[in-house]
């Protein structure tokens, strides 16, 4: 009983997370409606009425920009080629949901309307907006930057989350097996456990399985310090 009424609660936190991603009092305010701001609202006026009719938005903001030409920080008065953008309405369904983009997984509890993580892509030369699962399954051109510069998604391998593969990440993994340690909740993928169970084939089932071989075990520690060596594993 405790398991479940814990496995509820951590649940209910991640949706809340994800449903106010960020801590902020700043808001902005489109068709009458009061808008939570979690990053820049530079193109809010021209995203916002390709996206929303009449639901009630529940948060807007800005938070990658990718130029092709170069850092759009460094680049004078420069118009990216497209904005990330993080937002979503209040309509959730709470259920694990996960995809793997080359080294990198989503995983969450909840698809957000009208855009699966909350996440959408705004293409500023043809001006469409469009969710970023299908940016990232068509491919668009530097859409793997979100994960790389933008901030989002997991690192598979990555257990202290800075973002990088690093001989910590393999020492970690070295202690959680040998019992010094303990793998964090988050680092099994719900979703794919659920696809596992439904006879499914997962990419994975653990952000800690470097190899991919469905299991967490000193196997990945080594393939992580042979990565960070350039040798194969």
């Amino acid at each position: 009983m405790k398991k479940i009424v814990s496995c509820t609660l951590v649940m209910i936190l991640i949706v809340g997370l994800c449903m106010f991603p960020v801590s902020s009092a700043e808001y902005i305010t489109w068709q009458d409606q009061e808008i939570r701001l979690t990053g820049s609202n530079k193109y809010a006026e021209k995203v916002l009425p390709l996206v929303y009719t009449s639901e009630e938005v529940e948060f807007y903001g800005e938070i990658y920009e990718w130029c092709a030409e170069g850092d759009c920080e460094t680049v004078d008065e420069a118009t990216p080629d497209y904005v990330l953008i993080n937002t979503a309405t209040n309509m959730v369904l709470p259920m694990p949901v996960a995809d793997v983009y080359g080294d990198y997984v989503f995983c969450n509890y909840s698809i957000n309307r009208p855009f699966k993580y909350c996440y959408c892509i705004y293409l500023t030369e043809s001006g469409e907006v469009i969710g970023l699962t299908d940016a990232l399954e068509n491919e668009i051109e530097g859409i793997y930057n979100v994960f790389t510069q933008g901030g989002i998604g997991d690192l598979i391998g990555d257990m202290d989350k800075d973002r990088k593969l690093t001989v910590r990440d393999a020492t970690y993994i070295q202690k959680c097996i040998a019992g010094l340690e303990k793998f964090e909740y988050y680092d099994k993928i719900e979703a794919f456990e659920a696809d596992l169970r439904q006879g499914k084939n997962p990419p994975l089932l653990y952000i800690s399985d470097f190899n991919r071989d469905y299991e967490r075990n000193i196997k990945d520690a080594t393939a992580i310090q042979k990565h960070i060596a350039g040798l194969e594993y």
